[in-house]
């Protein structure tokens, strides 16, 4: 089954944060950044399902070629939520909350 993905504001404000980031680093970087994202969240819609629930309703994937988890709740039946990125290497104190 095929879920609808949607991106909350926040980590759809992060992404874009991090293209930044990887493009002052290196040109180009943020877009293959970018792509790989979307390609998790098309195999998000897909296979949402496959990552065991960590916080409460929240669920999260490994970014194996960038040091991020996406994390992401299932809405309902048709409906996942992305709700953020973290980053790997940060302590787990510095991480925002996630509502």
């Amino acid at each position: 089954m095929k879920f609808r993905l949607e991106v909350s504001f926040e980590a759809r404000k992060e992404i874009e944060e991090i293209v930044e980031w990887y493009d002052d680093k290196q040109k180009g970087l943020g877009e293959k950044f970018l792509d790989t994202v979307i390609l998790y969240e098309k195999y998000l819609s897909f296979n949402a399902h496959s990552h065991p629930k960590v916080r409460g309703e929240f669920r999260e994937l490994v970014i194996r070629k960038f040091p991020y988890i996406i994390i992401y709740s299932i809405v309902n039946q048709t409906t996942v939520l992305l709700v953020g990125l973290v980053h790997t290497k940060r302590h787990p104190t510095k991480r925002k909350k996630r509502k």
